[in-house]
């Protein structure tokens, strides 16, 4: 799987429009995402980023985005999928 994953929660990026992105493991539910852009030097200050996560259990997931050479220009955005 392309991503990092723990007991109990999961980071994935193997789906369609979603770029590969590093992920590391902070925690159990806790994990961090480096973004970054497509080409270096950045033709675009605020690079694409999409992952999905799943998690077991009603607890929180927290993910950090940590980017390298570049920022975002919009609030992130999520969507639930339901099962």
């Amino acid at each position: 799987m392309s991503g990092c994953s723990t007991e109990t929660a999961s980071i994935s990026f193997d789906f369609e429009g979603a770029p590969p992105s590093r992920c590391t493991i902070e925690g159990e539910r806790e994990f961090s995402v480096l973004v970054s852009p497509e080409h270096a030097p950045p033709i675009n200050p605020s690079p694409w980023y999409a992952f999905r996560y799943q998690s077991n259990g009603s607890e929180n997931v927290v993910v950090h985005l940590r980017y390298l050479a570049a920022k975002h220009r919009y609030r992130p955005k999520w969507q639930k999928q339901d099962p």
